[in-house]
């Protein structure tokens, strides 16, 4: 009976080192099966990093591509902002300004956008037969009155003759001029530059007034025009210009 009982004590203990050994091989496979799944996900992580450097290497060549056009497109943006600055090419000022917000210009002289006044330099036109200025010269003494200054005498030199007038020109055309019409009855103009450059640029712009020339020749007879330029400018006091 003793030996009954060992044995079925030692199937016992063997029975229980069974289901330890299993419940350890069962233990073990979790872990595999738990290594494998971390194995599967890490796998299908790189995978996705592969795929996400792979988009990420397209989006930079694709920008790249687009660098040349989207610097293109700034260059012209630059430059039309660059045609928008208008530069005066002197000192002066602008009237009649007509440009808002939004207008559009195009350098075609249909419809000015304004009118600049240069205000560098100040010269006065005076006007006269052809005849006239025969013996007129640069540097000739000029005296002359301006209808808004009543009671002041301005002296000058001539600076320059502009021998040339408007109706010496003709417009280009397949027809022959008529020997007949070919002749001017204009004014030839005489560029004047006052000795003072103050009263010059305090000048108003369009003013009118009287001239008087003083040449080389007949200087015996420059004191009939001196007394008449003289009472001309106190006649402008009571008589209108």
């Amino acid at each position: 009976m003793l030996k009954v009982a060992e044995a079925v004590q030692k199937r016992i203990e063997a029975d229980a080192a069974v289901k330890q050994v299993e419940a350890t091989v069962n233990q073990s496979k979790a872990v595999v099966l738990q290594a494998d799944a971390g194995v599967a996900i890490g796998q299908a992580a790189a995978e996705q990093a592969v795929a996400g450097e792979r988009q990420a290497e397209f989006a930079l060549q694709v920008a790249k591509m687009d660098v040349p056009a989207t610097q293109a497109k700034l260059d012209d943006a630059r430059f039309d902002l660059e045609q928008c600055r208008m530069l005066a090419p002197a000192d002066g000022y602008v009237v009649n300004w007509v440009v808002q917000d939004g207008t559009m210009l195009v350098p075609m002289p249909l419809a000015a956008a304004g009118t600049f006044i240069c205000t560098e330099v100040t010269m006065i036109i005076a006007t006269f037969p052809q005849n006239y200025l025969a013996n007129v010269r640069a540097g000739d003494d000029v005296e002359l009155v301006i209808n808004s200054y009543p009671g002041k005498l301005l002296v000058g030199k001539v600076e320059e003759v502009i021998n040339a007038t408007g109706e010496g020109q003709f417009a280009p055309t397949g027809n022959i001029p008529y020997a007949s019409k070919i002749g001017s009855q204009g004014f030839f103009a005489v560029k004047i530059r006052l000795n003072d450059d103050a009263e010059a640029k305090a000048l108003p712009m369009g003013a009118g007034g009287t001239v008087a020339i003083y040449t080389d020749y007949g200087k015996p007879l420059h004191v009939i025009s001196k007394v008449t330029i003289r009472m001309k400018k106190w006649l402008l006091y009571v008589v209108p210009a």
